[in-house]
């Protein structure tokens, strides 16, 4: 009995897609300290750029080898995020592969999805089907940081998946690939696209991401509007005295601070030495202050 024309198409859809994306993906293996061997996943950036996470190649030392193909390739980490957990690789040659594009859009709800990767090492250029399940997710991680606005998944991932691409049914990035909760089913998380956008860039000029503080203890709390968050000062170092325990921080540089998300991504390099206007609300009532942002330190 023939299949049907519509799954017949999927078919031939999913095997295309399979094509083009898991060429562009490579296992990344790393000898660091003690001589400790780990491993994960990249995907093609541009030539000879390559993504992965930070936790990958943290303790790479610099030198990483991409397996792509069965190819063997040597490459340098050149910039590196822990608050977002990306990196990126350059290698010493290109390969005849197009890299994958960026999703211009934001991730829906319920979209398909499909992460490709080296699942435990072992299984090189392996897809797996799934849909986006949740949105905004925060993700603990051990060293007490946060990952913010993290793309959940029930797609499989594995360890060895971390780096490799999230992307959607026309191949296109939607998130890198993260992390699996090993006490539960079918959860999974993955860095979304415009973080990716805003940071790899980034990385790649500099090396690192420059980010800004004006030396003030900030609460993040739920607000009355739904999806929505108060910046609350704390406590604050400023001399002038212009910030006062108990200001909610409502806007930087015109930007407006709703999500948790917001205050990481104005807060970047160019604000640092720069006047800068705030938008607080005090007693009930909003003001505009000027404060000059320093850079923060590791």
């Amino acid at each position: 009995m023939s299949d049907l024309p519509l799954l017949a198409g999927l078919r031939e859809e999913l095997i295309q897609l399979a094509a083009r994306v898991v060429r562009a993906n490579a296992r990344v293996e790393v000898v660091g300290s003690q001589l400790r061997e780990s491993s994960g996943s990249a995907w093609l950036f541009a030539d000879r750029l390559w993504v992965t996470n930070y936790h990958v190649v943290d303790d790479a030392r610099g030198k990483v080898t991409l397996t792509n193909g069965g190819q063997q390739i040597h490459g340098e980490v050149i910039g590196k995020d822990a608050d977002t957990d990306l990196a990126v690789i350059r290698a010493i040659e290109s390969i005849e592969v197009k890299p994958l594009l960026l999703r211009s859009g934001a991730a829906q709800l319920g979209e398909l999805c499909f992460a490709i990767g080296a699942p435990l090492g072992d299984y090189a250029d392996t897809m797996s089907m799934g849909i986006v399940s949740g949105l905004n997710r925060r993700l603990p991680q051990g060293d007490g940081r946060v990952l913010e606005d993290m793309l959940q998944t029930d797609t499989a991932i594995n360890h060895g998946n971390s780096g490799g691409p999230l992307v959607d049914t026309d191949g296109c990035v939607l998130g890198v690939n993260t992390a699996g909760i090993d006490s539960a089913n079918n959860i999974g998380f993955a860095v979304p696209v415009h973080t990716v956008a805003d940071i790899v860039p980034e990385l790649i000029e500099s090396g690192t991401i420059a980010r800004a503080t004006f030396g003030a203890k900030i609460d993040i709390r739920k607000s009355g509007i739904s999806q929505s968050y108060d910046f609350v000062i704390l406590a604050s170092s400023d001399s002038h005295g212009l910030l006062r325990p108990g200001d909610i921080l409502r806007e930087i540089n015109g930007r407006p601070l709703r999500h948790r998300a917001d205050l990481m991504s104005v807060m970047r390099r160019d604000v640092i030495d720069r006047s800068v206007p705030l938008v607080i609300e005090r007693d009930g009532k909003k003001q505009t202050i000027s404060v000059t942002p320093q850079r923060r330190q590791k």
